[in-house]
């Protein structure tokens, strides 16, 4: 692809076009859109902050403490 006049990333010194580089990124197991601020992580998985929230009432869950079920279910 052609980058120029292009907005474009650079990424380890190498120019990427926006849906190459967004595609570097890592991906919110809930949501699957990539990750461009901070990553949440918790049980091995990434999230964005808004989508990290309980199962049950839906609230956010990002900074305060959590449990995990026997299903790997956030609470």
């Amino acid at each position: 692809v052609n980058l120029q006049g292009k907005p474009f990333y650079s990424l380890e010194d190498m120019p990427y076009c926006e849906e190459d580089y967004l595609n570097t990124l890592e991906k919110c197991c809930v949501c699957t859109r990539p990750i461009l601020d901070r990553i949440l992580r918790a049980t091995g998985k990434p999230y964005h902050p808004s989508c990290f929230t309980c199962v049950v009432c839906g609230q956010s869950l990002d900074g305060i403490p959590f449990t995990v079920d026997a299903t790997n279910q956030i609470h």
